[in-house]
């Protein structure tokens, strides 16, 4: 059975790239991480995990062919044209131009072994003289011994390969040196694919070869004895082991390409993600203070959208220059209005805080790497999900600053740039404001801030804040039917401008009976409850702390006249506890 090609279907030569390299006599990955070693100085961008292809060079010593390969050809054999040149003048000397619909291809060889191959686009008006150009008169050419039907030939003789619909271009032979030609269409049946195919271990002929050996083998050793008949059956279970191993290998392989391919595709769409990601002014502020040593002190800051903008005062304000021009994350350092002070300097300091984007580590395999990227992918893509409505997010940043206890001076809604935001001032110790900011840019749900100033109030610990946030609203899909506009009442107006006081009813008047003084309580005496200590917050107010020994519970008291949880200290220096309905009389330790 003959397993030959009926037409070229050889694999375009620009898609490869070919070298030769003189290897040690390895075998196996021994032999492709020297071949790997060379390359590192020869080929022209990153090999990465481009598979290699290494052959014997015909018989020249430790010459080798290696192709560097395309990780998306397919794995199977396919034809190449150098190979098929060398195999078509396996023992010869020849200059051979190998002609395809788009390229071509000048390939020298020498005693069968290839010496250059070098690869042009094709061009529509080729002419001999290109060709002579190319292979000059100093390539003199042995004769050729006559082998696989094709006649020796006399020096200077170039073989051309082409397509019936290329004869023509060279057929006024008007130089000296003869121009042979050889029609693709006839020439290629002459061998079998797999002599001159890269991955030519899978070709069909080479399988039948081997199925054929196998059985031939086993019927002539099968019928010496028994015992060798046995030994035989485990020769047969292992061969067919190793087939299925190599089945499972092709799978992996063709599993694993097509895993590069969608990190390939994955990591793209993440770089459009982030491409244009900005950093938050928690991430902003977290790689200022990153940068300023624990002397230096911020009067004020503006933030908006990574550029910041800040009054500070330290020792030297070139040294804190110098750390922002040493930070990889802040781009443009700018150093301003220097004052000289008794213990150091105050200035201005400007720059742009570039967003943090996650990297993935190469070193992973490619399922951890797609699983990684697929959960960075739909963590942006539905950053901005779940959008309120304008009413519905100011509640949420009300709650949130209330949760901070930060104190709101006041609140309003703008429309900047055709966008709706909402501006909040408020007041608050640092380390709550702050800790607002850090809850809102982790769990921020669409929260986009659009600018953050900052002023200290030192020697307080408090600080005035001003922020906007972008209010995205929401369009819901109504089905409610519109009907008709009906006037309303002149009443119905009016109400909005003037309510009437309702007519009071004639009360006769009572004489005021006398309001009985309360009970007094007196207060439980409560040895289970210890007193901790006394502290006091940026209003004024003071606070107790108890510990329930009981339970080893902490209560937090305030001192105020009613309501739960309070406390009051007696003329005595006692403390008296409302807590939980019930008064208790406190002895500090």
């Amino acid at each position: 059975m003959s397993y030959k090609t009926k037409n070229s279907a050889m694999l375009p030569r620009p898609s490869f790239s070919l070298f030769i390299l003189d290897l040690p006599r390895l075998r196996g990955k021994a032999l492709e991480n020297a071949a790997r070693n060379c390359l590192v100085g020869l080929y022209p961008d990153n090999l990465g995990d481009r598979p290699l292809v290494i052959k014997r060079n015909n018989q020249k010593k430790r010459s080798y062919l290696v192709f560097v390969l395309n990780p998306a050809l397919p794995y199977k054999p396919l034809p190449v044209s150098t190979l098929f040149a060398m195999k078509y003048f396996c023992r010869g000397n020849a200059s051979v131009l190998f002609m395809e619909s788009n390229w071509m291809e000048f390939i020298l060889i020498e005693n069968g072994a290839l010496v250059k191959s070098e690869v042009k686009t094709r061009d529509a008006a080729i002419s001999e003289e290109t060709i002579i150009r190319f292979f000059g008169k100093e390539n003199n050419q042995q004769p050729r011994p006559e082998g696989q039907g094709i006649k020796p030939l006399s020096a200077n003789k170039i073989d051309v390969f082409c397509h019936k619909n290329d004869v023509h271009l060279f057929s006024d032979n008007k130089h000296n040196s003869d121009i042979i030609i050889h029609i693709l269409e006839n020439e290629l049946g002459k061998f079998p694919l797999y002599t001159y195919s890269i991955f030519d271990h899978l070709s069909i002929a080479k399988r039948i070869q081997r199925f054929f050996l196998i059985f031939f083998s086993l019927l002539v050793m099968g019928g010496i004895s028994y015992n060798i008949y046995n030994q035989h059956q485990m020769n047969k279970k292992e061969i067919l082991r190793t087939k299925l191993l190599e089945e499972e290998e092709k799978l992996h392989s063709e599993a694993e390409q097509k895993d590069r391919m969608q990190v390939l595709t994955l990591q793209e769409r993440y770089r459009q993600l982030v491409e244009h990601k900005t950093a938050g002014p928690y991430e902003t502020m977290d790689t200022i203070s990153r940068c300023l040593d624990d002397k230096a002190r911020i009067s004020s800051i503006t933030i908006k959208d990574g550029f910041f903008q800040m009054e500070t005062q330290a020792s030297d304000s070139l040294e804190i220059l110098r750390v922002f021009e040493d930070t990889v994350k802040v781009q443009n350092p700018m150093l301003q209005q220097i004052h000289p002070l008794k213990n150091g300097e105050r200035f201005t300091i400007s720059g742009t805080v570039l967003s943090e984007k996650e990297s993935i580590d190469t070193s992973l395999s490619t399922k951890e790497q797609i699983v990684i990227l697929e959960a960075l992918i739909v963590k942006e893509e539905n950053k901005n999900h779940g959008k309120l409505r304008p009413s519905d997010f100011g509640v949420n940043i009300r709650g949130l600053l209330t949760k901070w206890r930060c104190s709101i001076n006041a609140y309003q809604y703008l429309t900047v740039e055709n966008d709706r935001e909402i501006e909040f001032s408020i007041k608050a110790t640092s380390g709550n404001f702050f800790s607002f900011l850090r809850e809102a840019s982790i769990n921020n749900n669409g929260w986009i801030f659009t600018l953050v100033q900052i002023r200290n109030l030192a020697p307080q610990n408090a600080v005035d804040g001003l922020f906007r946030v972008r209010a995205e609203t929401v369009v819901e899909d109504g089905t409610d039917t519109i009907e008709p506009y009906k006037e309303s009442p002149v009443t119905g107006i009016s109400r909005h401008f003037f309510i009437p006081p309702p007519p009071q009813p004639q009360v006769i008047k009572a004489s005021p009976l006398p309001i009985p003084p309360p009970p007094q309580v007196k207060p439980e005496p409560a040895p289970w409850l210890a007193y901790i200590g006394v502290t006091s917050d940026y209003t004024g107010s003071q606070f107790i702390y108890v510990k329930n020994t009981r339970n080893g519970a902490m209560l937090r008291l305030e001192n105020i006249a009613e309501g739960e949880n309070r406390y009051i200290i007696t003329p005595m220096g006692t403390i008296e506890a409302q807590i939980e309905g019930k008064l208790y009389e406190i002895t500090r330790r």
